[in-house]
């Protein structure tokens, strides 16, 4: 006869293995196949042809996206070359002045701490991170100017480059828990250091610095 204990002991135990196979899959999906979105429409396309209960690898995962890739949509990640010309070209808008773009000495952190003088030319040979920290900065000292709340949130949003992250979700289920709940600043800031790792990794720092702030 199985007691009450034995089963509530083994929903609990599914409940735990089909956590941990969903963040395995969401990890797995972001650092091998970053063009397939991570979301709950590809997570349930995956939970509907594998048993979730069952301990799965990544080689699990891999068999399985073999006979399920035409049902998943992907989305295009941009080149290396694309994200830099995005970047250059926010920087230029938000820095010109008569179709002309001055050069300005910000402190870039990426940089070891020096001043670098900066020219549309020279934007050429920067890096990504480079370039990220140096619009960053633009857009920081705008903000520091006489723009209304609203209009500088517009700037923010409109300076964010898409690197291809999906997009943070409003509710969450914890690791042990079948019940969703609110993926809000008050979240994030209880989260321990991996996990938040984790979070970044998976939905980018700018989205989750965005929901701190309480800005979406």
């Amino acid at each position: 006869m199985t007691t009450q204990y034995q089963k509530d002991r083994a929903a609990f135990e599914a409940s735990e293995q089909r956590q941990r196979n969903v963040n395995l899959l969401r990890e797995w999906l972001t650092h091998h196949h970053p063009d397939i979105p991570v979301c709950t429409a590809v997570e349930n396309i995956f939970r509907e042809y594998m048993d979730f209960e069952d301990p799965l690898t990544v080689e699990d995962f891999e068999f399985a996206l073999g006979n399920l890739g035409s049902m998943i949509g992907r989305q295009r990640i941009p080149s290396e070359a694309e994200t830099k010309a995005a970047l250059i070209d926010k920087i230029v808008e938000l820095t010109s002045k008569d179709g002309k773009s001055a050069g300005t000495t910000f402190k870039l952190a990426v940089s070891g701490g020096r001043l670098l003088q900066w020219s549309i030319p020279l934007l050429a040979t920067w890096s990504v991170p480079q370039l990220t920290e140096l619009l960053n900065e633009i857009v920081r000292k705008r903000t520091l100017v006489t723009q209304s709340s609203s209009e500088l949130h517009q700037i923010v949003e409109s300076a964010r480059p898409n690197y291809g992250y999906p997009q943070l979700p409003k509710q969450i289920v914890r690791p042990g828990t079948v019940r969703a709940v609110p993926l809000d600043a008050a979240y994030i800031r209880n989260l321990g250091v991996y996990d938040l790792k984790k979070l970044i990794r998976l939905y980018g720092g700018q989205q989750v610095n965005t929901r701190l702030a309480g800005k979406d």
